[in-house]
């Protein structure tokens, strides 16, 4: 605000024409820079010397380089011209408004800066971020509608949550408006209360308090999804037709859970172009006669089975199946 005012009266000295010398205390408006809330009245007055040789009635006041109406004037003596401001408005720029006493010539007698605005709201949408655990971001937003209209400082303050001092950032450098970060002193494994604090010369207001981990808020690096390995349950044989096929019905239809005539079980659906379940058919009867029947006794007992076939005296009948 130090900074604000010295600009202001720089403005005033530099930049008005038969500008007088403030030492000189030739003359004086009151009240010097007041802070006002948006929709106020102001009353000021322009005091000059008496070994000016001025009457009042002959001052007249500029707000921002424009004269105001004489029917805001009153006299109140030789050397006392007041100014009465009604409903007004926030000023044009932080800095502060220019008001303004001139003589009939237009040389500036005396000013002042008028800051008018309202009060900080309650800062919002504060969000944390770290890049590396290293550091930590914090962005917010202003409360209300966001602007003042004078004045305001934004302070991120932090501690650790149940034994650290409070400590406020440091760091405004970067570009984003409302927004700090912290980059010394940080712990781990530990939570921090964050939160923000603005204030002007017409009061002030504090966000709500968030309490994060660093680690919680830690960027995550961004990795290609795994593939999931293959279920120990998926049968080494997935993609070829069931072992037992169902066994189709008159309707044309399966019945599931019923048990084919080669073994298992089949609840699939019914594929047309699968082949008929393998029929056995029964073994042939051969007729021999009691002297064939007794000679193949007798080598049985003094020859294997395999040789006989070999020999071409046994020939077991081999089964056949029909499709």
């Amino acid at each position: 605000m130090k900074a604000a005012l010295e600009f202001c009266l720089v403005l005033l000295t530099l930049h008005s024409p038969g500008v007088l010398s403030l030492s000189t205390h030739v003359a004086i408006v009151y009240p010097q820079d007041p802070v006002l809330r948006m929709g106020s009245n102001l009353t000021a007055s322009c005091w000059i010397h008496p070994d000016l040789g001025l009457h009042a009635n002959s001052l007249f006041w500029t707000l921002n380089g424009q004269q105001l109406p004489g029917s805001l004037y009153k006299v109140l003596s030789p050397t006392n011209l007041s100014l009465t401001l009604v409903g007004l408005n926030a000023s044009r720029q932080t800095s502060g408004d220019n008001l303004v006493c001139h003589n009939h010539k237009g040389h500036i007698l005396a000013g002042s800066c008028l800051y008018v605005g309202m009060p900080p709201e309650k800062p919002v949408n504060l969000t944390c971020w770290s890049r590396n655990t290293k550091d930590l971001t914090c962005s917010w937003a202003p409360g209300g509608r966001g602007e003042t209209n004078i004045s305001t400082q934004y302070r991120l303050k932090y501690k650790l949550r149940w034994y650290g001092t409070e400590k406020e950032c440091e760091d405004y450098s970067h570009t984003q408006l409302y927004s700090c970060s912290i980059t010394q002193d940080l712990h781990l494994f530990t939570p921090y209360e964050i939160w923000v604090e603005a204030s002007n010369r017409l009061g002030r207001a504090t966000s709500d308090i968030i309490i994060l981990d660093i680690l919680d808020v830690a960027q995550a690096a961004h990795t290609a999804p795994l593939h999931a390995p293959p279920a120990h349950n998926t049968p080494r044989t997935q993609g070829r037709a069931p072992r037992n096929p169902p066994t189709p019905h008159q309707d044309g239809k399966n019945s599931p859970g019923k048990r084919s005539p080669v073994g298992g079980t089949y609840t699939g659906p019914a594929t047309p172009t699968m082949p008929m379940p393998l029929q056995r058919q029964p073994r042939e009867k051969y007729q021999l006669s009691s002297t064939v029947t007794a000679q193949l006794s007798q080598m049985l007992v003094t020859q294997p089975a395999h040789m006989l076939s070999q020999m071409g005296v046994w020939k077991d009948p081999k089964p056949t199946y029909a499709r």
